[in-house]
C-alpha cells in the first residue's frame, strides 16, 4: 500500500451508539508513512470499524424482558406446601422458592399479571389453617382355590377342590390441621441380638409404613388433598401417589393394590398308613383404599 493511502471509518456505525461522538474519518486513521509510522495503522482502523458496527448491532437488539423477584411473607400456610401448589398451577411461568427462615415464598418470573394471581391465591390460602379429620378406609377380598389329591392303598385317588372368598375392612381417623400431614402407618418393632463388650446385647429397631394424606380447603368448600406412601427405616422415605380434590364429607377412592396375584403353594404328606396327600393352593388379596375429609371448624 502506498504511504498516501487511507481508510475511511464508517460513520453509520457511529450513529447506531447512542452516546458516543460521531467519528471522523481522520480520527479512525492519518496517512501512513512509508515507515509504517503514524497515528493509528490501517489494522486497528479496521478493527474499530468491527467494533462499532457490533456494538450497534447490540443497541438495535430488542432487550430481554426483566425479571422480578418479590417475596411474600406468610402468616398462617406452609411455604413449602405452597411451592407444590403454585408449580402445579404456574407451571414453566415462574420459579418458586420457600423460605422457611422468614416462613415466606420467593417468586421469580418476569410476568408481571402474574403476581396478581399470586397475591389473590394467597389470600385464599394464607390464613387460619381449619381443623380437617382425614378418614382412611381399606377394603381388601382374598381368593384361595385349593385342589387336593388323596392316595390310599387299594382305592381310587380322592380329589377335593375348594374356593373361598373372605372380606375384611378398616377404617382409621386422624385429626390434623390443614397443610399438615396425617399419618396412617403401621409400626413393626424387631429386636436383634448382636455382639457386645460384655457379651451379646439387643437392639430394637422400629419400621413403619402406610400412608400420608395432607390437605387444604379450596373455593366452594372443596379439599384439595395430597397422598404419599410414607416409610421408615432408619430414614423417612415419602413418595406422592396422588393429587385430587374432593368434596368435604364424601368418600373418594383413589387407588387399589394387589397381592399375592401369583402366590402359589404346593404340599405332599405322607402317614404312616400308606396314604399320600397332594395339595395345590392359590392366593390372591385385592385392597382398595378411600378417603374422606370432615371440617371441624
Amino acid at each position: 500500500m502506498s504511504a498516501h493511502s487511507v481508510a475511511v471509518c464508517s460513520n453509520a456505525a457511529n450513529a447506531m451508539v447512542p452516546g458516543w461522538s460521531r467519528l471522523k474519518a481522520s480520527d479512525c486513521f492519518a496517512p501512513a508513512s512509508a515507515d509504517g509510522a503514524g497515528p493509528v495503522s490501517q489494522r486497528h482502523g479496521i478493527f474499530l470499524v468491527i467494533l462499532c458496527l457490533l456494538l450497534g448491532i447490540f443497541c438495535c437488539i430488542s432487550p430481554v424482558a426483566a425479571t422480578e423477584i418479590r417475596v411474600f411473607k406468610l402468616q398462617y400456610a406452609n411455604p413449602d406446601s405452597l411451592v407444590r401448589i403454585c408449580e402445579n398451577l404456574f407451571a414453566g411461568q415462574a420459579t418458586f422458592a420457600a423460605s422457611p427462615q422468614i416462613n415466606a415464598l420467593v417468586v421469580n418470573t418476569d410476568e408481571k399479571e402474574l403476581f396478581q394471581q399470586i397475591e389473590k391465591l394467597l389470600a385464599a390460602l394464607d390464613r387460619r389453617p381449619a381443623t380437617l379429620r382425614f378418614t382412611v378406609k381399606s377394603a381388601g377380598d382374598t381368593r384361595e382355590n385349593l385342589h387336593e389329591m388323596k392316595f390310599r392303598n387299594g382305592q381310587f385317588p380322592r380329589v377335593n377342590s375348594e374356593k373361598t372368598t373372605s372380606s375384611r375392612q378398616s377404617e382409621r381417623n386422624v385429626i390434623a390441621l390443614e397443610f399438615a400431614r396425617a399419618r396412617f402407618t403401621d409400626d413393626q418393632v424387631r429386636i436383634y441380638s448382636v455382639p457386645g463388650w460384655f457379651g451379646d446385647e439387643l437392639a430394637v429397631v422400629t419400621t413403619s409404613h402406610g400412608l400420608s394424606v395432607s390437605g387444604h380447603l379450596t373455593e366452594g368448600g372443596r379439599v384439595l388433598l395430597q397422598v404419599w406412601y410414607a416409610e421408615e427405616n432408619g430414614s423417612t422415605t415419602e413418595s406422592l401417589l396422588t393429587e385430587l380434590e374432593v368434596e368435604a364429607g364424601q368418600w373418594a377412592e383413589f387407588g387399589g393394590l394387589a397381592q399375592g396375584a401369583d402366590q402359589r403353594q404346593k404340599t405332599a404328606e405322607a402317614s404312616g398308613k400308606g396314604a399320600l396327600k397332594i395339595a395345590n393352593s392359590k392366593r390372591q388379596t385385592d385392597r382398595r383404599f378411600a378417603v374422606r375429609v370432615d371440617v371441624l371448624r
